[in-house]
């Protein structure tokens, strides 16, 4: 009788619902310790896998060389526990800053007040976020 119940609910659940997962379903693959940029918002136009451990930690490197330079719209990421990315507004790294952690995704950095404007990027490990993306 429960699993009668159960099959009951989760048929009635899929028939009224088909698509409530639909949302995660376009949300792109990213590797652990990296990060995925996406020339256009919602996760389209040119793309770029930046693998996180092939760079120093601490170091700022140009996005310029991955022809990505004021290019970003959206990103996914996927990094360990403690691990910070920062797209920084100027080459140097300073300017306005997005900050990831964890694993997410933004299909619009536009939202965040960063449309466009990424020149370099950095990541820390051990590094506690500023949340002011």
């Amino acid at each position: 009788m429960k699993l009668s119940m159960l099959f009951l609910t989760v048929l009635i659940v899929i028939t009224f619902f088909p698509n409530s997962s639909q949302s995660h379903q376009n949300i792109p693959y990213c590797p652990e310790k990296s990060i995925r940029v996406y020339e256009h918002t919602s996760f389209t136009g040119r793309r770029k896998l930046i693998e996180l451990e092939g760079f120093q930690e601490g170091e700022v490197y140009s996005l310029k060389a991955m022809d990505m330079q004021d290019n970003i719209s959206s990103v996914v990421w996927n990094l360990p526990s403690g691990w910070v990315v920062m797209l920084h507004d100027h080459e140097n790294g300073t300017g306005k800053t997005y900050q990831m952690k964890g694993n997410g995704s933004d299909p619009s950095t536009h939202n965040k007040d960063f449309r466009d404007c990424a020149t370099s990027f950095s990541y820390r490990r051990g590094y506690k976020a500023r949340w002011d993306r």
